[in-house]
């Protein structure tokens, strides 16, 4: 073997030039790491913090942190740094996932960040995270972290730079120093917790609302810094503090009862007519990114239920609503036709038609089920979000719900609106002495408890009339607790007679046909052209079709019991969403309906006998097709034909 190999057995030195044995692969850490910016937030949320919320998170231990890792580390690696970091993480048992944030300013959603088969690594979140340029968001999926502020010598705060405060001698991080120097005086102070109002409070505050504007009192005029005033809220702070709190100031929190009641009272002094009301619990509606979300059939659009059942948000959100079945995406023409719907429906469901107006049914089980309580919730959302004001209540229901009580000596039989009583009280004006006392038991049931013969008709009237209404209360208690949705309730007691036309009958705000021909703006053809005149004569029918249904004159040739009944106020809510002339002045002004005409319709659909009119209710826009309504005939059999089968969104 050796003389026919010998390359392979000589051990003589190799010649030319030397070889190297190939090296053993051997797999290690590449070495390279990856620096990340990672957020610690205090519970599972789908939007990033406001800038006033930042503060108690970083007093809280939690916030924002710069943490290096290797790029080959794993998932158990990856939990050790941030439970190093974040050492709250570490006390949560019920899992983390890891978001990222949207693009665009201010608070922004979160979308998940998916783990892979074993969890997050190193060179996952690299790649995630587009080239370390965006922050990663640490979200506990099952608890809600607590968010008191801790101590100076936490172990959270260790890495950050401190410095000690001159007046008080506490020693803080300089991000809490920046805050608490503005308003520290000299004063004991335990150094247990961050004080940002120089209390001992250890509740955390907005920044913004932890600086006074005024100097503190004891210090100086010279040694006061010079102050500016904010262009958001136009109170004046320090030079140097005025860029941290225009960061904040503006922010939408979320709102509370006692913020709602706060804005409103702040509102009050300023109410001088009908529009100042409807502007102030308008800003009262929250806009934090939540919404009241609510999914009803245009078949039964009374949605009560769901209205109570909806826990994600409150009906203080701003109103979002789906049709079933319907391509609509809400951008105020179907949160408007929800609530003229829901407005028309609580009036026929829940009141009783009387003489000067409507009073509450006496249903003591839906009393028990709150729906008073929801009824008077729509009613101050459709005030604060657009819909029809619900101006039915008599007169006496809405002294009552500004006030919460009444005075007795204004009822009369007119008040009344139960039939049962009406029925009983014409008995007793028209009894003589023997039919007087078969009415003993129902008038008994009253509450009268004196003699009955007819020189006590007087008295026995008056007893009806009382018990009739007084029964109504506890209606009325629950309609004023749900009206005080928006701090309304306040406005009301305060200014009775201006809110007045909102509640009772007398200022019409039903949209007639006058009213709908004066907000329609066509689109014209050239003037003197041929089309201008088609055009022209097509505004006159439609103003003929509208005078026709306000006299009730129009046969819709369609008999079906399941149809929506057609009136102006009907055409209009079809065409804008809204049946309602609109409450402000402003808005009113601004409120348009566009007209257009197609002349082309054979061109874009191709040979056809019949098309319909199209509607676009976000935009407030109706097409006609010319070629099918040149007659007043065919015009009105077409609009009819359209409005009873094209109420659903399908335009998208």
């Amino acid at each position: 073997m050796a003389r026919s190999f010998p390359g392979y057995f000589s051990k003589a030195p190799a010649r030319g030039r030397k070889r190297f044995r190939s090296p053993c692969r051997v797999i290690t850490s590449s070495g390279k790491t990856v620096t990340l910016q990672f957020y610690m937030l205090k519970g599972n949320t789908d939007r990033t913090p406001t800038a006033s919320s930042e503060l108690a998170l970083l007093l809280a231990g939690m916030g924002s942190r710069t943490i290096t890792l290797p790029q080959s580390a794993d998932h158990f690696e990856i939990s050790r740094l941030l439970t190093s970091q974040h050492p709250k993480l570490a006390t949560s048992s019920g899992g983390w996932l890891l978001y990222k944030a949207l693009g665009g300013s201010g608070q922004r959603k979160l979308s998940v960040i998916p783990p892979e088969t074993e969890g997050y690594n190193g060179h996952f979140l690299k790649t995630v995270t587009g080239g370390v340029k965006n922050t990663i968001y640490i979200v506990p999926l099952q608890d809600e972290l607590d968010t008191s502020p801790l101590p100076p010598d936490a172990n959270e705060f260790q890495k950050m730079p401190k410095a000690s405060c001159r007046v008080c001698g506490s020693c803080m991080p300089l991000q809490v120093l920046a805050a608490h120097v503005k308003s520290c005086v000299e004063h004991p102070s335990s150094g247990d917790d961050f004080d940002l109002h120089g209390g001992s409070s250890p509740e955390v505050t907005i920044v913004a609302e932890s600086i006074p504007p005024e100097s503190t009192p004891g210090t100086s005029n010279t040694m006061r810094p010079n102050l500016a005033a904010c262009p958001v809220c136009l109170i004046e702070y320090p030079l140097d503090y005025l860029q941290v709190h225009a960061s904040s100031c503006g922010d939408s929190v979320e709102e509370t009862p006692s913020r709602m009641q706060d804005a409103s009272k702040s509102t009050e002094d300023e109410i001088e007519n009908l529009d100042d009301v409807i502007q102030a619990i308008a800003d009262a509606v929250t806009t934090d990114g939540k919404t009241f979300d609510i999914t009803v059939s245009r078949q039964n659009m009374l949605g009560l239920v769901q209205w109570q059942r909806q826990k994600k948000a409150s009906p203080t959100n701003q109103l979002k609503v789906i049709f079933l079945g319907d391509a609509g995406i809400d951008t105020g023409a179907l949160r408007k036709e929800f609530l003229t719907g829901m407005v028309a429906g609580i009036e026929e469901r829940f009141f009783e038609k009387g003489t000067h107006g409507r009073r509450p049914n006496y249903s003591l089980s839906d009393l028990d089920k709150g729906h008073f309580r929801t009824v008077g919730e729509i009613m101050a959302a459709s005030l604060a979000q657009g819909g029809p004001a619900p101006n039915v209540l008599m007169p006496w229901c809405y002294k009552f719900l500004c006030t919460g009580s009444l005075d007795l000596g204004h009822l009369d039989k007119s008040d009344v609106g139960d039939d049962q009583y009406t029925d009983l009280l014409s008995k007793v004006e028209a009894a003589t002495d023997t039919t007087i006392q078969v009415l003993t038991e129902e008038i008994l049931n009253c509450g009268y408890t004196g003699l009955i013969s007819l020189e006590k008709k007087g008295e026995i009237i008056r007893a009806i009339v009382l018990h009739a209404n007084l029964r109504l209360f506890p209606m009325l208690l629950q309609i004023k607790d749900g009206l005080n949705l928006y701090g309304l309730c306040n406005i009301m007691a305060k200014y009775p007679d201006i809110c007045q036309s909102l509640f009772v009958p007398g200022v019409e705000m039903t949209a007639d046909a006058d009213f709908i021909i004066s907000v329609c703006q066509a689109e014209f053809s050239e003037r003197g052209s041929n089309k201008e005149q088609v055009e022209v004569t097509l505004m006159n029918h439609l103003q003929d079709f509208l005078q026709e249904m306000e006299q009730d004159k129009t046969d819709s040739g369609m008999e079906n019991a399941a149809l929506p009944s057609l009136s102006p106020r009907a055409f209009l809510q079809w065409i804008t969403g809204q049946g309602h002339v609109p409450v402000l002045q402003e808005e009113k002004r601004r409120f348009k309906v566009n007209v257009k005409f197609n002349h082309h319709c054979q061109s874009h659909f191709g040979e056809h006998s019949i098309c319909y009119p199209s509607v676009a209710a976000c935009s407030r826009t109706i097409t006609f097709p010319v070629q099918h309504m040149r007659s007043y005939a065919d015009f009105k059999v077409v609009l009819v034909e359209a409005f009873h089968l094209g109420q659903e969104f399908s335009l998208v």
